[in-house]
């Protein structure tokens, strides 16, 4: 799908709500932050949150999580929050070995706590994806599986996935 093609066909979806674009790569300048800023452009109830500004460890399994909060102290309630503060969330993300980059699955591996005490802390939102990448578009459901799991885990409505290639967005 080409770039504005996406954009026509996303920003209806989205006009009308307080929305959240993440962008889940760790390229300063990269086609995902190129991406999520024209979402803002054609939304003004958007706006941008660069998960690389954040600091998410992983999780180390430790199952405090099944019992009580997770003992990790870093920024992934800063993250959650911002994603129950809007209406809906485009994860805007690249494809590495065709999955999402370590900065993306470390947040999602974080939502255990969520996963193992039935909490859905995002009820009522909706989710898109959108993944780009240089090969093709069948990297798109080795990805989704994983935001789909990850939406499904807070609550998250899936409303649509999209493939923008490298060379449509440049």
């Amino acid at each position: 799908m080409k770039r504005k093609e996406f954009l026509k066909k996303i920003s209806p979806l989205i006009s009308e709500k307080n929305t959240l674009a993440v962008n889940t790569s760790p390229r300063e300048n990269g086609n995902c932050r190129k991406l999520v800023s024209w979402i803002n452009a054609e939304n003004p109830k958007s706006s941008a949150l660069h998960l690389d500004n954040l600091r998410i460890l992983p999780c180390k399994g430790c199952l405090s999580c099944l019992s009580g909060p997770c003992p990790l102290n870093d920024d992934f309630t800063k993250f959650i929050n911002q994603i129950k503060e809007h209406e809906a969330v485009i994860i805007v993300s690249p494809v590495f070995f065709s999955g999402v980059p370590a900065q993306l699955k470390a947040a999602i591996d974080r939502c255990q706590f969520y996963w193992s005490n039935k909490i859905k802390p995002a009820q009522n939102r909706e989710g898109y994806f959108v993944l780009t990448g240089e090969r093709s578009e069948k990297d798109l459901p080795c990805c989704e599986k994983t935001i789909k799991a990850f939406f499904a885990t807070l609550g998250i409505k899936h409303i649509k996935s999209y493939y923008i290639p490298k060379n449509e967005i440049i």
